[in-house]
């Protein structure tokens, strides 16, 4: 099923959707402590804050369902692929001047190619998203040609596969802790079936979770458009409620078992969790497309550009946070979604703005 012409507001939706969701998780200040604050607000903020688990695996999808449902041509792709790689390098090198600029950071000729390189931990290694969808580029043709047989054989046995070796390792390992958290063990390391299974992994070296959610878009979408998913509004939202809590649960779970916050999102994001988050999400957009028509040129000129606010986003944050730190009610939820806005609204105007400047303008395009 290849994708005609048309904008579809429900995927500009998604990509705002997910660049605030992106911008929140790495610059909110918001408390989930609840280690030290054991108060039920504390409590609800860590449940809330694990929403933001989709942020990244929103991009795959949308990247799946429009890369994998239209023809494309080799060539381009390769050059795509090209200026893809020296795109990520040139964003390391000017993320890395700017950080140092902004922490005081020091760097020998020598020392900032190899941080470019090596990708700076703290600093650019929050490009990971563009070296993984480089990954996925790298493997598209192959993806593609495969998706794109009338026989599903190879393409269920890669979903089967990849989704095992990723997902399914998770899970497994998410069902392990609980046993051994109920029996009374702590200091969970989250890894008991890794050991047995790494040897055997193909993908262990890969995000290869992202696969899964570049093939999932693409075909969740097909399946909305032909109308074949059935599934009522009041089951959506138990789903939603649920696989926020179980996220939850074993985020609690482990904080306690280890002594420290359990990051939901960033860990999140290879669960079957937000895996099906990610998935309602997909449907209640699309179920609402006619409705998110009011939100354009708004969602239109986010989602055109956010892969300008990404890149920016890590920059204007580091500035802005130290600054926004110093107001007394920081914490408060509906203050830093607030903040959050104010970053995508920055980053969405230096894109615009720079992007007016033709030679600039490469910088911001895949």
């Amino acid at each position: 099923m290849s994708f005609n012409k048309k904008r579809y507001y429900s995927l500009d939706f998604i990509k705002t959707l997910a660049i605030f969701l992106v911008c929140f998780y790495h610059f909110s200040t918001i408390n989930v402590n609840f280690i030290e604050d054991r108060s039920i607000t504390a409590y609800v903020t860590y449940y809330i804050y694990g929403f933001s688990s989709i942020c990244v695996p929103l991009f795959f999808m949308v990247n799946g369902a429009l890369m994998l449902n239209k023809d494309y041509n080799f060539k381009v792709h390769i050059k795509k692929l090209i200026n893809l790689i020296v795109l990520i390098f040139i964003w390391g090198a000017i993320q890395l001047l700017t950080y140092a600029i902004i922490y005081g950071d020091t760097y020998t000729i020598k020392s900032f190619i190899y941080g470019v390189l090596n990708w700076t931990k703290g600093r650019i290694d929050s490009l990971w998203f563009l070296q993984t969808l480089i990954c996925l580029y790298i493997i598209f043709p192959i993806v593609k040609e495969i998706y794109d047989k009338e026989d599903k054989t190879l393409l269920n046995y890669m979903l089967f596969i990849v989704g095992l070796a990723t997902f399914g390792l998770v899970f497994m390992n998410m069902c392990a802790n609980v046993v051994q958290w109920s029996v009374g063990k702590i200091n969970l390391e989250g890894n008991f079936f890794n050991i047995l299974m790494d040897p055997f992994n193909p993908f262990k070296g890969f995000r290869a979770y992202s696969l899964i959610y570049f093939i999932g878009g693409a075909i969740l979408i097909n399946k909305i458009k032909e109308n074949k998913i059935n599934i009522s509004n009041f089951k959506i939202g138990i789903l939603l409620f649920l696989s926020l809590l179980l996220l939850f649960l074993y985020g609690v779970m482990m904080t306690f078992s280890n002594g420290r916050i359990y990051d939901t999102v960033f860990d999140g994001y290879g669960t079957i969790m937000t895996f099906t988050i990610c998935v309602l999400v997909f449907i209640i957009a699309f179920r609402n497309e006619e409705k998110l028509v009011k939100l354009d040129p708004v969602i239109r000129v986010i989602g055109s550009n956010t892969l300008g606010i990404y890149l920016l986003q890590g920059m204007v944050g580091a500035y802005l946070r130290p600054i926004y730190k110093q107001i007394s009610f920081n914490q408060n939820i509906f203050v830093n979604i607030i903040f959050t806005f104010i970053i995508v609204i920055i980053c969405l105007f230096i894109t615009m703005t720079l992007k007016k400047i033709p030679i600039i303008k490469k910088i911001f395009e895949m």
